[in-house]
């Protein structure tokens, strides 16, 4: 029969989403050497229309990445792995009635680096060691922003880590220190409109550098048959910290918040994690994770929109053992979430 009334309405604003994307990944095994190849290709479009003839934004992104790692077996128990990475990311606008989100920019990322890892035993105790050298080197180049404007930025670094693993029996001890670097986000650069996710106005700042960060963090682990501990203390130092500021001001009903830098600011806290899964009861799973995390800059600052200490813990009971038949439920899962108080603000 033939349709000839339909009766579905469209609301609006309304947003349509197209992602595309191929990928290939190829392997070569050649006696002591791996070869691992990725590329891949995404194009993700955004329309938001208000009415049907009226399109508020309409925004293509395009991300070309590769990535490039040899694994060689030197002998002694030493591997040594090396690659390259990076990609090129184009974004786009078409043609709308508002703003666009973010301008349109090109961005390409190269990086190259080596990782020397080993395993060994000494007597009943078990050795790795991992240590790596990395430099990165991104070029962005962004087109009639509303704040800044047309610009292009270069940004590059070398970072290295070194960690050791040390375990014996169910127990093993866990140390790292590492560097890092993060150059600013093309929205933290350029951004000044409302961020309805975040429920902010914010304001960019063309003129923020990369970021550098040194990390220490530990992790004692216990593990056996029917418990699983871990404890992660960890302390972070960042040089030229990126961070959204409070302005103590409104527009359009919504606060202000402008991207700025603080020379220096710690990070540090701690991760607990807890498993426990008996083998005289299959059916029960206890998990329960803590997260305490601080955020200041030296001069004692709070740092704003740090999140607070939280615990989760979660029970599952699996009943598909205990229930037969063409209807019956596998699991019975409780959860709880407890958020603390948050007193450090900015």
């Amino acid at each position: 029969f033939e349709v000839t009334e339909q009766l579905r309405s469209t609301s609006f604003p309304a947003q349509t989403i197209e992602n595309h994307l191929v990928s290939l990944k190829n392997k070569w095994l050649i006696k002591r050497h791996t070869v691992d190849l990725l590329i891949g290709q995404t194009v993700n479009q955004l329309k938001e229309l208000e009415t049907v003839d009226e399109i508020a934004f309409n925004t293509t992104l395009s991300n070309s990445l590769y990535h490039l790692k040899w694994d060689y077996e030197i002998g002694g128990g030493f591997n040594l792995v090396s690659g390259v990475q990076g990609g090129v990311q184009l974004n786009r606008n078409g043609e709308a009635d508002d703003d666009p989100l973010i301008p349109d920019f090109n961005q390409m990322d190269h990086g190259i680096y080596s990782v020397l890892y080993s395993k060994f035993k000494t007597g009943i105790d078990t050795w790795r060691i991992q240590a790596g050298l990395r430099y990165d080197i991104r070029a962005l180049e962004v087109f009639e922003s509303e704040l800044a404007g047309t610009f292009k930025r270069n940004y590059q670094n070398i970072n290295g880590s070194i960690g050791l693993v040390w375990s014996v029996g169910p127990i093993a001890l866990r140390g790292n220190i590492s560097s890092g670097f993060r150059s600013p986000h093309v929205s933290e650069l350029t951004a000044n409109g409302a961020h309805h996710g975040a429920l902010r106005y914010e304001v960019g700042n063309p003129n923020l550098t990369s970021e550098r960060a040194t990390q220490f963090d530990g992790i004692l682990e216990f593990s056996n048959s029917h418990i699983e501990f871990i404890f992660n203390p960890f302390f972070n130092y960042i040089q030229n910290y990126i961070y959204a500021s409070p302005l103590d001001s409104t527009i359009d009903d919504l606060p202000v918040f402008e991207y700025d830098q603080l020379d220096e600011v710690f990070l540090y806290g701690m991760d607990v994690g807890f498993h426990y899964h008996p083998h005289f009861a299959h059916w029960l799973h206890w998990e329960s994770t803590y997260s305490h995390i601080v955020g200041e800059g030296r001069n004692g600052i709070d740092l704003p929109l740090m999140p607070q200490n939280r615990l989760a813990t979660s029970l599952k009971f699996t009943l598909s053992n205990a229930l037969k038949g063409k209807f019956r439920f596998e699991n019975f899962v409780v959860k709880h979430s407890a958020f603390m108080e948050q007193n450090r603000v900015a």
